[in-house]
């Protein structure tokens, strides 16, 4: 398995739209940026961006499960006992949410002078967006929380999570891809 260096930007999902004659998504608050984490999506509609993306590039993709994401999240880092991505205790430098500073939208995955990478060199596991993961629940869909908007330290921890129905989507929940090797 690879996961995505960073989540799916919006000009990955607009190249979907214009290659498929889809819309794109409502336009969140703050608009669109090519470089920024594509968001406003629900469940199923990822669901068809991943039918589409194996389709095209003839790789197997998908979400990442809640396991694999939190391992990925921790980077090596202390893998069973560190409740954040570079460790024990929070740091807002480290995470592009709203705890401390007040954001007002996503940011740029391509930003220069970026601490949001972790050990493993994935960008914005605690910050940015929240993303949706593979994992259901009672009929509900799992995400890793922690995005520009929490104001919780607590969203940030490697395993934070929540459900929503897959038809749920908001300017603040995105997702990345994971490449299965065949």
């Amino acid at each position: 398995m690879n996961v995505g260096v960073y989540p799916v930007t919006v000009a990955m999902y607009r190249h979907y739209c214009s290659l498929t004659s889809k819309p794109m998504p409502p336009v969140p608050s703050f608009g669109w940026f090519e470089d920024h984490p594509m968001v406003n999506l629900n469940w199923n509609n990822i669901q068809e961006y991943c039918a589409w993306v194996a389709n095209y590039y003839q790789d197997t993709v998908r979400l990442p499960y809640d396991s694999e994401w939190t391992l990925v999240a921790r980077g090596g880092l202390h893998p069973t006992i560190a409740p954040y991505p570079w460790g024990d205790a929070y740091v807002d430098a480290s995470s592009w949410t709203s705890v401390k500073k007040r954001r007002f939208s996503t940011v740029s995955v391509a930003r220069t002078h970026n601490s949001h990478i972790n050990g493993y060199g994935v960008l914005d596991v605690s910050g940015n967006v929240a993303e949706w993961l593979q994992d259901t629940k009672d009929g509900q869909k799992c995400f890793a929380t922690g995005s520009w908007y929490s104001a919780e330290q607590t969203y940030g921890m490697c395993q934070s999570r929540a459900y929503q129905m897959p038809i749920f989507r908001r300017e603040w929940l995105g997702f990345r891809l994971v490449t299965i090797d065949t």
